[in-house]
């Protein structure tokens, strides 16, 4: 069985320089594979093609040329066997607003009718559709054949609504069209024609125009979401922390206070050190792979016979009230599921293959990431580096073969009948996350709740992603954020940058692409966290600690060439690039007397014979971890690794990565004279001024372009491979070009309300926030409102004055329950789209949720403390709050009232 369609470009006019070309996720449309994609032939009015294709059960497609993509998703008509389709899309290009976004899918919660399509009459009547993309009680069109009557429509999914139109194809060119929402709110613009091109040798034919609906004023509906750590949740049914099936009765919850966002932090794999510092989630060795501890293990397959182990671990992983316990957690349910695995093998092996093969995306992690965690496994470390020799995995031939091959070397290894037990049993932990979470997306969906997720700015430095696609990371680098009020010692999170224009060539960006795809299958919305990185980043050298961000650079960037230093009369590259180390200078100044003896002691500092002073013997890095072998006390230990820290970035310059001897980067700190380095402030006066306002033209002035050419290369990455809602964390240091681009290609910004984007204000002012935003009190990163009142009285009084506009000395009280809710309130009822609050916020607004315990057991994270146990659950199971019906509709109350849907 075949059928024939004829896509049409209806409202794209032609041009010889602008090839329109068709991908969908059928064979017939290229599988999705950009290359595979099918150009449309020209004629005089349009471009269209026919396409025969085999029977399916669903499609989707979308239109691109070499200089844009069509934003919009379409849509596959029902197959109909030996039907010949004619179907004129309209395309659209436009991103700056998120209409596209299948959020405003999930809210509308529109009941579904099918396609007028097996009933129609070809010779008689015509298909017409709008795709409606913000929520809409109905939709009608008026006609030529009678202004004054509303043909009403149909929903027939994916908020495209049909009507069936009784006309002759003679009467084409006369006929003339609008669509009309909720009676009253007409399309602009001139009336709709059916302009057509009728294809050859089609004697039956079935027309199909569609559109999408053309507001005179976009509508701007506004939601509310909760933000919470999956772990963080508690039910009756979940063991030892909050697990994706949670989800599900949370979403009741959130449906019945009139909530429509959950927001989530990552849940991937971070299994590296087997031990409680694992819970960070910002740290996963794969950005496929997820967390084990989030199984429900009563719903894996094969768990009937080990029903009894299965209730002795909800005692044994039971933890404190407010606080999981991470390590017995994964350790029990890891033990339950190779108890499960090894019991039913057999037949769950077939499934799990069924289940890469029959599942999109799978197929491109799966194989890499199970091998990898056996490795791990084996070796009790993920640093592949450190991997012995075995007779199926040879380290260093592996890390010799480029990417393609590196695939192949991995499958041969996964297939191998001797490991398959062992290899696949990580792909079957894989299979029961994907079908929980993916069970708990749709759940969410029906109730009209969404799941939004979190893209966190890099990879660990040994993850999966690190060792089987080594070439799309700059491994020598690590990704961090430069020095600033919060942190005069910049930000290094030691994970490696990005090699952008690796992967621009690895077939097109393919790695963001299948993350993204993947992550649509459970989330329509997600926040890339500190999105400037997407502009360019904080690169920092290998060499460098983790947490010291000093030395780092912008990139891209233009980096300045010595001639143009000598020009100047900057001679002396060495004394502006080597660390200034001596102890006239150091000492004390920099660090102690009894430090720097202890580094030369042990032969750590060692003298330089040429230039004078000492040198660090082995790179900083090198140096602090040979340190910390020495098993010092904690304290004093810290203590050296600062002064190693301080001496090695006591510098003027750095010289660029990958060319030396011709470019260097200043260092950020002297940009100013109140955090010049030793080293720049010893240097000739005239020199200072020259380098110092070279450095500020090459931080803040000189990259503009440079950084909005690499947003105008990334950005549409997503757009291309998702209809998620994107949220840009755009806090920190901004360069004036990213928020132009971030509206340009549609991404909400972020608002918290104690992190002003004005220097000079001391909170957000919530009646600048546009549509275009989200707003928050606070993230998982942030204190709790209420611990924030208790332990920041000296920004609470501003707040007391500025924005509760109170005398007097209240805010020395505790936040008051009607305090909260006021607070609460004001992010309400801003024009932001979303209103995000922590769940921890949304409990304090009544005295009966509102925890009564210590605060500071509420608080997510505390990113000051670099080995915070990330462990907080809500302190009563989701039942309890979703029969607290006063609780429940309060928030509804104050969402509705708001004019929030």
């Amino acid at each position: 069985m075949t059928m024939d369609i004829t896509f049409h470009a209806a409202n794209f006019k032609a041009n010889l320089d602008e090839q329109i070309f068709i991908l969908g996720n059928t064979p017939e449309l290229g599988n999705g594979i950009r290359q595979n994609a099918i150009p449309l032939q020209f004629t005089y009015k349009n471009q269209f093609v026919t396409i025969t294709f085999s029977k399916y059960e669903s499609g989707t497609y979308r239109y691109f040329t070499k200089n844009q993509d069509d934003v919009a998703i379409h849509y596959l008509p029902q197959f109909k066997p030996n039907a010949q389709i004619i179907l004129y899309d309209d395309l659209n290009f436009n991103r700056q607003t998120p209409w596209y976004s299948s959020v405003f899918e999930v809210i509308s919660s529109k009941t579904v009718v099918p396609s007028y399509l097996d009933t129609i009459q070809a010779e008689q009547e015509i298909l017409v559709r709008t795709f409606v993309p913000y929520p809409v009680e109905k939709v009608a069109i008026i006609s030529s054949i009678d202004w004054n009557l509303h043909v009403p429509l149909i929903h027939i999914g994916n908020r495209q609504y049909e009507a069936k139109i009784k006309i002759v194809q003679a009467d084409f060119n006369s006929f003339e069209y609008k669509f009309v929402i909720n009676d009253q709110t007409f399309e602009q613009g001139p009336n709709r024609r059916l302009n057509t091109v009728t294809p050859r040798n089609c004697t039956k034919k079935i027309y199909i125009f569609s559109s999408i609906f053309n507001y005179a004023i976009e509508p701007q509906p506004k939601i509310a979401g909760i933000n919470i750590p999956i772990f963080s949740l508690r039910s009756k049914e979940s063991i030892g922390c909050g697990e994706f099936a949670d989800l599900k009765i949370f979403s009741d919850l959130a449906a019945k206070s009139g909530i429509r966002v959950i927001q989530i932090i990552p849940v991937n794999d971070t299994i590296s050190e087997f031990s409680w510092r694992d819970a960070q989630p910002y740290n996963g060795i794969s950005v496929f792979g997820m967390h084990v501890m989030y199984l429900r293990l009563q719903d894996v397959q094969g768990s009937g016979e080990f029903k009894d182990l299965i209730e002795n671990a909800r005692v044994e992983c039971k933890g404190e009230k407010m606080a999981m316990d991470y390590d017995k957690t994964v350790d029990v349910k890891m033990d339950i599921m190779r108890k499960i695995w090894n019991k039913n093998y057999e037949k769950l092996s077939a499934s799990v293959q069924s289940w890469i093969d029959n599942t999109p995306n799978i197929s491109y992690w799966i194989y890499g990431y199970s091998v990898f965690k056996y490795l791990h496994e084996l070796n009790r470390t993920t640093d592949f580096n450190l991997w012995k020799k075995m007779d199926f995995y040879d380290p260093e031939q592996f890390k010799l073969l480029n990417m393609d091959d590196k695939q192949i070397y991995i499958r041969q290894i996964f297939n191998n009948k001797k490991l398959a037990k062992n290899i696949l049993f990580y792909a079957f932990i894989q299979q029961n996350l994907d079908i929980q979470l993916y069970e708990a997306a749709l759940h969410a969906r029906q109730k009209g709740v969404f799941f939004k997720g979190d893209i966190p700015i890099g990879v660990h430095p040994c993850s999966v992603d690190t060792w089987e696609r080594t070439d799309l990371f700059n491994m020598d680098t690590s990704t961090g954020a430069p020095p600033d009020q919060f942190s005069a010692t910049g930000q290094n999170w030691d994970f490696p940058t990005y090699n952008w224009d690796a992967m621009r060539h690895n077939n097109d960006f393919e790695w963001w692409t299948r993350r993204f795809q993947a992550m649509e299958r459970y989330f329509d919305s997600f926040r890339i966290d500190h999105v400037l990185g997407w502009f360019r980043i904080w690169e920092i050298p290998g060499t460098c600690c983790k947490g010291n961000g000093r030395l780092g650079h912008f990139a891209p960037c233009d980096p300045i060439a010595w001639d143009t230093l000598q020009k100047l009369g900057i001679w002396d590259v060495e004394r502006l690039t080597r660390p200034l180390i001596d102890e006239q200078h150091c000492v004390p100044k920099l660090i102690s007397s009894a430090d720097f003896q202890f580094l030369v002691s042990k032969n750590f500092l060692v003298q330089d014979l040429q230039f004078g002073g000492f040198n660090l013997k082995f790179s900083e890095r090198e140096t602090v971890r040979l340190i910390e072998n020495m098993k010092l006390q904690e304290i004093d230990f810290q203590r050296v690794k600062n002064s190693v820290i301080l001496l090695s970035s006591n510098r003027c310059f750095t010289k660029d990565r990958l060319l030396p001897d011709v470019f260097c980067h200043p260092i950020f700190c002297n940009t100013k004279i109140d955090t010049e380095t030793i080293s720049f402030s010893l240097l000739p006066q005239q020199w200072k001024v020259l380098l110092r306002t070279i450095a500020n033209d090459y931080f803040y002035k000189a990259h503009q372009d440079t950084w909005a050419n690499s947003a105008n290369i990334r950005l549409p990455i997503i757009g291309k491979s998702s209809q998620m809602l994107i949220i840009g964390e755009d806090l920190g240091l901004l360069a004036p070009i990213v928020p132009q681009k971030m509206k340009e290609h549609g991404l909400l910004g972020f608002r918290v309300h104690n992190m002003p984007s004005d220097p000079e204000d001391n909170f957000q002012k919530e009646e600048n926030y546009t549509w275009m935003t989200v707003c928050t009190p606070g993230t998982h990163d942030c204190p709790t409102v209420r611990y924030w009142w208790d332990s920041n009285k000296k920004q609470v009084q501003l707040y007391w004055k500025e924005c509760f506009n109170r005398t007097g000395d209240g805010w020395k009280a505790q936040l008051s329950v009607q305090d909260s809710l006021n607070i609460v309130r004001k992010h309400l009822h801003t024009q932001s789209m979303i209103a995000m609050f922590l769940w921890q916020d949304w409990a304090a607004i009544t005295e009966n949720t509102r925890f009564q315990g210590e605060l500071i057991q509420e608080n997510i994270n505390n990113p000051a403390l670099s080995d915070w146990y990330w462990c907080y659950r809500m302190p009563e199971n989701i039942e309890h709050y979703i029969e607290n019906d006063e609780f429940c509709q309060l928030i509804k109350h104050e969402i509705s009232t708001s004019g929030r849907l």
